[in-house]
């Protein structure tokens, strides 16, 4: 399953010796799996993550104060993972036919983000497909602080190492 959470929540603020302003502020956790083999969910940091949008609503100079949460809601999704990483998955043919993405086949390895990010970087004119387009400016970034296959909490990581590199898209 993959569940998240989503709040709802009261704040308030005074807008002069009279009047209260009142601004409901919505917020949702990101979704996290729980497995068979990993059953538990880490409370703690869903409240942990929270406080940190709550802190994050109210620091930006608005004078809003948490008075209480109105609703919380915990939703379950049925999860299904890829049966492996490299599974080349095809392009929808109604997205294909737009020739608006190149979707690399990678058949061989994990690294779809890699090969996503180098035909990016590098087009050619046939074959946008193939990943030995590619194969010649493997090392033109760094992805030596990924972990394959990346997901997406890690594209921070890959975008303070290659910072120079991404100025040019």
């Amino acid at each position: 399953m993959r569940v998240h959470f989503i709040s709802d929540a009261l704040f308030e603020r005074n807008v002069d010796d009279e009047d209260v302003s009142r601004i409901i502020g919505y917020f949702h956790t990101f979704p996290v799996v729980i497995t068979q083999s990993e059953p538990n969910l880490d409370l703690d940091g869903v409240i942990t993550e929270f406080n940190q949008k709550v802190d994050q609503f109210t620091r930006r100079g608005s004078s809003y104060a948490l008075v209480h949460i109105k609703k919380l809601k915990m939703v379950f999704v049925p999860f299904q993972p890829f049966a492996s990483a490299s599974s080349y998955i095809a392009t929808p043919s109604w997205l294909a036919g737009k020739k608006a993405v190149i979707n690399v086949k990678n058949y061989q390895d994990d690294q779809c983000f890699k090969w996503a990010v180098l035909s990016a970087l590098y087009p050619v004119s046939t074959h946008s497909d193939r990943v030995n387009n590619y194969l010649p400016y493997e090392n033109a970034i760094d992805c030596s602080s990924l972990t394959f296959p990346v997901q997406p909490k890690q594209f921070s990581i890959f975008e303070r190492d290659n910072s120079s590199k991404l100025s040019i898209v």
